[in-house]
């Protein structure tokens, strides 16, 4: 009675969970008032299998958390059951192979009953309802292609089970079972089974978003294909511009502004460059100094590909006539030794849900900063290529589409050593992610989500005042390693060249603008000073 007033104000939700909480307590009273534990919850939990779904269970099971914290609070039972239970990776293995994997009464065959216990296997980091939902379109899926005999590629399969669900779901809803099966798919291409992904593929194959493309597909209309990439009358000269600094090494994977032009030509129907039509774009781009600048940039690049391939004469006079913008520098934040340690210790305290997010998180943090990396080179990293018994790092196709071998101290060992062993106990043998550093659900760590953590770090340490961005700490990384020279002893301009070569830079030039004036470095630097003074006076 007093579980049914606490959650008459919670509405809906309230209802459901006092439906589980009633349920729970019928099956008790079944049971001859057996003790609230972990093994009358798992047993309550085998037997409404029998009436209905496992995606079913694992919501009534949801349903019922407020219902045990509520009997934890009046110690009616184990404080944190519900937390205990729902920890277990092995909670879903406890029920029969023939209730996990059963699609549309349908029994796979032993090959794919075994690919999906592998797959399932894959999914330790996400929580039981996902797992459940991801198996059961799992295996509709496996139904069809076994159906289609189409254990190639899949293409025939996806389409057949596109045209199944779309006959009795909405568009959202088949969305939202489609990125289950691109999932799926993945781990298809990962084992072999598939050479490629065909939801990508699919996807590819369209010219519109993925919700239109199952709007028409739903109506009975045809799809249309995706446009070319340039579709104005400079198409050719814009293809074989990327084709030729591809060729140099650069990669121009967005590709932003050039489209943004070859837009423009073709709205206006422009079939040349004018000064006219130049001027015209610039004015309906961003007024950000770096965003103009980047734009000017390429353009003028452009402009003296047109020139050398006789493409058109007047493209030099087009290119001295852009004008020249003036970036404005983000002066950086430097700061000292103290201040990062309480940063990092934030960060390794961040009360997330799984371990292995807060110290993928710091181990990231921690590396950027002791050697000196940008955040897509620390994103970016493999596990084979980082070399614990040497101690070295290989950063492969980085700005300008270098390579280098860097070296990384103890420290930095240790944290990656425990980062690693935290990964290795929650997704176990079955994760295999070439990635360095992933997540509790197995994807990539991200910039932003690397960003977001630094950025709440920051403000927690630091409050409103200036905040450094995570590229800053690649500029406390030069500074703070030329304030050890100094009391080292050694002589800075001899050792620049060291530096830059660590951090990758074309032209030693470009490392001295990571070096900053701080009040530390500014007194130590004075010191080779005093000492010539003193020896001159005592003369």
């Amino acid at each position: 009675m007093r579980f049914k007033q606490l959650t008459s104000s919670q509405g809906r939700a309230g209802r459901f969970s006092l439906r589980a909480a009633s349920d729970f307590s019928r099956f008790l009273w079944g049971c001859g008032g057996a003790p609230v534990c972990e093994a009358s919850v798992l047993q309550w939990l085998k037997s409404l299998l029998a009436d209905t779904s496992l995606e079913n269970v694992l919501s009534r099971w949801s349903e019922l958390r407020p219902f045990l914290h509520f009997l934890g609070c009046q110690k009616a039972c184990p404080d944190g059951l519900w937390n205990v239970i729902s920890k277990r990776r092995d909670l879903l293995r406890l029920i029969p192979p023939a209730v996990r994997y059963n699609s549309q009464c349908y029994t796979h065959s032993d090959k794919w009953r075994n690919i999906l216990f592998e797959f399932e296997l894959s999914l330790k980091g996400f929580e039981l309802l996902p797992q459940a939902r991801a198996l059961r379109h799992a295996s509709d899926f496996a139904v069809i292609v076994e159906a289609e005999a189409d254990d190639n590629d899949g293409s025939r399969a996806l389409n057949a089970w596109i045209t199944c669900v779309l006959k009795e779901n909405s568009v959202v809803t088949v969305m939202a079972k489609l990125s289950a099966i691109k999932k799926f798919c993945t781990f298809l291409v990962k084992i072999g089974q598939f050479a490629t992904n065909p939801v990508n593929d699919w996807r590819r194959g369209h010219g519109v978003s993925v919700a239109e493309a199952l709007r028409l597909q739903q109506q009975g209309l045809p799809i249309p294909k995706p446009a070319k990439f340039f579709c104005s009358a400079l198409a050719p000269q814009f293809e074989g511009f990327v084709a030729f600094k591809r060729c140099l090494g650069r990669k121009y994977a967005g590709l932003t502004t050039l489209v943004m032009l070859d837009r423009h030509l073709a709205l206006e129907n422009r079939r040349s460059l004018t000064d006219e039509t130049l001027r015209t774009f610039l004015s309906a781009q961003g007024q950000s100094s770096g965003t103009r600048k980047n734009i000017v940039g390429q353009l003028r690049q452009f402009l003296i590909y047109l020139q050398r391939t006789g493409a058109n004469s007047n493209a030099c006079d087009l290119a001295a006539a852009l004008p020249q913008v003036t970036r404005l520098r983000h002066r950086p934040c430097i700061l000292t030794i103290e201040q990062l340690s309480r940063i990092l210790l934030v960060i390794r305290q961040l009360p997330l849900k799984s371990e292995v997010d807060s110290k993928a998180l710091y181990a990231a943090l921690h590396l950027t900063y002791a050697c000196g990396l940008r955040i897509s080179e620390v994103c970016n990293l493999q596990i084979q290529e980082v070399n614990f018994e040497e101690c070295t790092l290989f950063i492969r196709q980085t700005k300008f589409g270098k390579d280098r071998l860097i070296p990384f101290g103890d420290r930095v060992r240790l944290h990656l050593t425990d980062y690693l062993t935290a990964r290795a106990e929650w997704f176990g043998t079955s994760e295999s992610s070439p990635w360095l550093f992933v997540l509790k659900l197995g994807q990539r760590l991200s910039r932003t989500k690397l960003r977001v953590a630094f950025n709440y770090a920051s403000r927690k340490i630091l409050g409103t005042s200036q905040l450094p961005r995570i590229h800053d700490l690649r500029h406390m990384f030069a500074v703070h390693r030329l304030y050890k020279w100094y009391l080292e002893g050694a002589d800075p301009l001899q050792r620049i060249v060291l530096l830059s070569l660590y951090m990758g830079h074309v032209d030693p030039e470009f490392t001295q603008h990571y070096l900053h004036l701080s009040h530390d470095l500014l007194r130590v630097a004075g010191r080779p000073m005093e000492r010539q003074l003193e020896n001159w006076l005592g003369e």
